[in-house]
């Protein structure tokens, strides 16, 4: 649920929607705001193999990862 809560947090972040300028000394801000232009965001997310490793060989990964961030749209909105 992690990885999903920081995708949505990122997101709303990506979309100017935070109540507070979030600040990240090593966020590569041009790259998370180009994935989430991308046609697919979360296949992005998932394939990021310094957050994942390994599991980004897992297809099984990017499918549990679209479930657990619609949960959490699920919960926000």
């Amino acid at each position: 649920m992690l990885p999903a809560l920081f995708f949505v947090f990122m997101e709303k972040w990506h979309q100017g929607a935070l109540p507070y300028e979030y600040q990240d000394g090593i966020l590569n801000a041009p790259a998370v705001h180009a994935m989430f232009e991308a046609d697919d965001p979360i296949a992005v997310y998932a394939q990021d193999s310094a957050l994942f490793g390994e599991l980004t060989q897992r297809a099984d990964f990017a499918a549990l990862l679209r479930e657990k961030i619609a949960a959490v749209h699920a919960l926000i909105n």
